[in-house]
């Protein structure tokens, strides 16, 4: 089975790359499942949890009037706990001794869900999110902790990494501010010189992107064929 990721920030285009390699693969007869890593974790679920929340405080706070009076998107009144930055926020002790507990658990799960598609017999396996997205938010993304973890899951056949420009991303998420985009994108790129295994893709647009992606996984497939990729290139 192979294992493809895709990580970068938001609004990187990972949804509608993975879509478009999706629909590829299936024409040439393998059986795809896409994970969303999201799903698979304790924190991917809290998180969830607390955007549902804070939409809730959103639609009936007072405040939203005043923002949409400004043309300021409403869902951009939202901020990490206090107040802090995306940055500070990783750096805070509660939350850092949280992810030292927690991640090992999510990578538990993601690894129990890939095994579950691999009993399932799928062939090609594309995850919406890796470990990677997670090491990002770590104080240190590429320390002896974040080492440990991406041992901790399968070693994915070809990890994408979507490189967006800060300023496009949040044009298309304007959710976040933009030093939520710009810190994240540096520790992304922090991740990938690290040698941890992600291979950068450049911004570009769509199909260009995809046409990228579809000859590296074409190269791995012809290097280890997998399940009804055998049939198909007999």
């Amino acid at each position: 089975m192979l294992i493809v990721t895709y990580s970068g920030i938001d609004g990187s285009g990972k949804s509608t790359q993975i879509a478009r390699t999706a629909s590829f693969l299936g024409q040439r007869g393998l059986k795809v499942k896409v994970l969303v890593t999201l799903y698979c974790s304790l924190t991917g679920m809290y998180a969830q949890f607390r955007e549902r929340r804070a939409a809730r405080k959103r639609t009936a706070a007072p405040q939203v009037a005043s923002a949409n009076a400004t043309n300021e998107p409403a869902s951009r009144i939202r901020t990490y706990p206090g107040g802090r930055s995306f940055d500070e926020d990783r750096n805070t002790l509660g939350v850092r001794l949280r992810r030292f507990f927690v991640y090992p658990i999510d990578c538990f799960l993601c690894s129990c869900a890939l095994m579950w598609q691999r009993l399932c017999g799928c062939d090609v396996v594309l995850c919406d999110r890796y470990i990677f997205d997670k090491l990002v938010c770590l104080a240190n993304p590429t320390g002896w902790y974040a080492r440990l973890l991406v041992r901790l899951v399968p070693k994915p056949d070809v990890a994408f990494l979507l490189a967006t420009e800060p300023a496009e991303a949040e044009h298309r998420k304007p959710e976040h501010e933009m030093d939520y985009f710009e810190t994240k994108a540096k520790a992304y790129l922090d991740v990938q010189r690290a040698g941890l295994g992600m291979t950068i893709i450049p911004s570009e647009n769509i199909e260009q992107t995809q046409q990228r992606i579809r000859a590296m996984i074409t190269d791995r497939l012809n290097e280890v064929p997998v399940g009804s990729a055998v049939r198909t290139n007999q």
